[in-house]
């Protein structure tokens, strides 16, 4: 995670005029994004939420990498409306089809205050889907997706 995104995440607070960064990680698998970013300028004192649908990786995640984990897939976030400044997810990931990543970024979107940005992790390691140190393509959402 390199300079590119603490600055963008530094025009998200200001966007969303929020003092604390609040991110969730879609599809976290064993958490090892959550858990690298708490190691960043940006993410020290973000609070930072991640999901994942499958039950033993959420729960290794909590156990081995303490942080804030749990059981949904993207089809329904349960999450209100405007919840998160930055949504950060796994694309393109050999885990999910076109149709569940088009479920992943409308939740995405709605979870997202208004200023708020998405964030894509680069996948290098097609065994395990998930390559934190190298974001891609973070843009600021404006509008809800169709």
């Amino acid at each position: 995670i390199d300079d590119v995104f603490t600055q963008f995440c530094s025009e998200i607070l200001v966007a969303t005029g929020s003092s604390i960064l609040r991110a969730i990680d879609l599809g976290c698998g064993y958490g090892r994004f959550a858990r690298k970013a708490k190691n960043t300028p940006w993410g020290r004192n973000a609070r930072i939420v991640s999901t994942d649908s499958d039950e033993d990786k959420v729960r290794f995640a909590a156990e081995t990498n303490q942080i804030d984990v749990k059981v949904m897939d993207w089809s329904g976030l349960k999450f209100k409306d405007g919840e998160f400044n930055l949504a950060t997810l796994n694309y393109p990931s050999p885990n999910v089809g076109l149709a569940l990543v088009k479920q992943g970024l409308r939740e995405a979107f709605r979870v997202c205050k208004v200023g708020g940005g998405i964030g894509f992790l680069s996948v290098d390691d097609i065994d395990n889907g998930l390559t934190p140190d190298k974001i891609k393509a973070p843009r600021k959402t404006k509008t809800q997706l169709p």
